[in-house]
């Protein structure tokens, strides 16, 4: 339908605002990427940012269990932010495959954060997971 539309402006507009109503996950995952291969020159830098993280907060959401993609959709647009929710919730084989495919993703893009953020974000988290706390116990006669 959207290669049917002749004016390119009325075609960005109707994906765009099809993009902001947020619809699933296919849809959001497939909108970003037309947009982002048909009207890259068009965006403005923010907004190009925030169309490719939407882009690949949806690759990382495809690569989670179906039944699990709705509990983060919410973040599709946060990839990073998804990345951390899922090592709050101790997701971490799939924290493994989602850090994968950004890595993957991020390969020549700027979106608003690096690969060193990434691994800044799996650093921080390892250091809370070895943070043991304890208390010396001193020997009872």
């Amino acid at each position: 339908l959207l290669q049917r539309i002749e004016d390119p402006g009325v075609c960005l507009a109707i994906s765009e605002q099809s993009l902001d109503h947020h619809p699933n996950l296919a849809a959001c995952h497939f909108l970003a990427d037309y947009l982002t291969a048909h009207f890259y020159a068009s965006l403005t830098t923010a907004r190009r940012n925030e169309i490719q993280a939407l882009h690949i907060g949806s690759k990382v959401l495809l690569t989670l269990p179906e039944l699990s993609r709705g509990n983060y959709f919410h973040l599709s647009s946060r990839p990073l932010l998804m990345l951390e929710q899922l090592l709050m919730n101790m997701k971490v084989d799939w924290v493994a495959v989602a850090v994968q495919t950004l890595h993957q993703l991020l390969a020549g893009q700027e979106i608003g954060f690096t690969v060193e953020d990434i691994d800044s974000l799996l650093s921080k988290y390892a250091e809370k997971a070895l943070n043991f706390p304890f208390t010396l116990k001193e020997k009872r006669s």
